[in-house]
């Protein structure tokens, strides 16, 4: 009986999820530009290296990358908790990582909730949307932690 409860009450969750208007790309991506006293060269490397370090796969993860652009594009997910009763779900998203002298620049779009391969949704709920952000931001802070990691001299 009591599983039979959960999942009535996760199939009605789901429900009531599907009716909901998607929240607008607009509003579901997140930004954020930094200074940085790293050169340009500097940032675009160590954002190869933090993406390498970061993700499962980085020959996974990047889909472009140009040295002399200072910009890195790629596929990525995080877990993060969804819905009035936060479930945990992977988030995929787009990432373009850009560097010029003295700043860059971390984008995420094209964010939506994965439960499987070709089985994707977009944000449906504003406390979602705020929920993926803190996420991506932890992200941006621990790539703003990776830049000010001296490289080791051994």
């Amino acid at each position: 009986m009591r599983s039979f409860l959960i999942a009535f009450g996760i199939g009605l969750l789901l429900i009531s999820c599907a009716t909901l208007p998607p929240i607008p790309e607009e509003q579901a991506n997140y930004s954020k530009t930094y200074e940085t006293t790293l050169s340009k060269a500097e940032v675009y490397n160590k954002s190869l290296e933090w993406i390498a370090k970061t993700f499962r796969s980085a020959k996974a993860v990047i889909e472009f990358q140009d040295k002399d652009q200072g910009k890195i594009i790629g596929n990525g997910s995080v877990d993060c908790p969804i819905g009035p009763v936060q479930t945990l779900v992977s988030i995929g998203f787009t990432l373009t990582i850009e560097a010029k002298e003295g700043k860059y620049r971390m984008v995420f779009e094209n964010i939506r909730m994965v439960f499987g391969p070709g089985d994707t949704y977009p944000l449906r709920r504003d406390y979602d949307v705020k929920n993926v952000h803190l996420k991506l931001q932890s992200l941006c802070d621990a790539f703003q932690n990776y830049l000010t990691i001296k490289a080791e001299n051994w």
